[in-house]
């Protein structure tokens, strides 16, 4: 019987997506060997383009990044609620100095230097943006949602995302001096916003739906199914 470890498996494909997007990230071109050619001109004049059309380039393919959060840990064979994701990927977070030293003594031999070498700070960055991206997907639904029991959740789930974010925040505050990045500063532009947005959901009142006469009356209901909790 084929046994699901969610530690190995999410940590194993997060790490692959850090590396896949450090690889795969914009590099500054080199001119100290000689003029550019047309091609490679074409090509820095269309990635700056780009850049101009949106201001906001490092928000652009967030949600995309966190694949593994917000496709793989909901579906079978794990089921995960959203708040047992985050609270997952809490941990995950605050752990990646322990896990990821014993991950890359897994990997095979490297002796040509092709493989990016990936820091805990660069894994950790990673994961934050991850978390963000979820954390945004998760709170965009909640307002779409006209069940109270997506917002109860949400709001069940306060103190799991005020540490969380807090985590983020203090991880990303430690890089400022060393890695003043736009993508930086945005995540922290992002992270101050999420505390907003979950601060709204949580001042949110539950207002009885209009089809339910005992609600309406004062009458206790049935509650509703109970959030699995790691």
């Amino acid at each position: 019987r084929l046994v699901w470890d969610e530690h190995t498996v999410v940590t194993l494909l997060e790490y692959c997506n850090c590396l896949w997007h450090m690889v795969c990230a914009p590099q500054e071109v080199d001119t100290s060997e000689g003029p550019l050619t047309s091609a490679e001109a074409t090509a820095v004049e269309d990635h700056h383009s780009r850049e101009e059309v949106a201001p906001q380039p490092h928000a652009e393919g967030s949600s995309e990044r966190a694949w593994v959060a917000l496709e793989v840990l909901v579906r079978r064979p794990f089921n995960y609620a959203h708040s047992n994701v985050l609270k997952f990927y809490g941990d995950v977070l605050k752990h990646v100095p322990n896990w990821l030293p014993d991950l890359q003594k897994l990997l095979p031999p490297d002796p040509a230097g092709s493989r990016p070498v990936v820091t805990v700070d660069d894994v950790r960055t990673h994961v934050s943006t991850v978390i963000l991206a979820m954390l945004d997907t998760w709170a965009t639904q909640v307002d779409a949602c006209t069940d109270d029991r997506a917002a109860s959740e949400f709001r069940g789930a306060s103190l799991c995302i005020e540490s969380v974010l807090g985590e983020i925040k203090s991880h990303l505050q430690d890089l400022q001096g060393a890695d003043p990045s736009a993508n930086v500063q945005w995540l922290l532009t992002e992270v101050k916003r999420l505390e907003g947005v979950s601060q709204r959901i949580q001042r949110r009142q539950h207002v009885p739906h209009s089809g339910n006469p005992g609600a309406a009356l004062g009458v206790p209901t049935m509650p509703g199914p109970s959030v699995r909790l790691l």
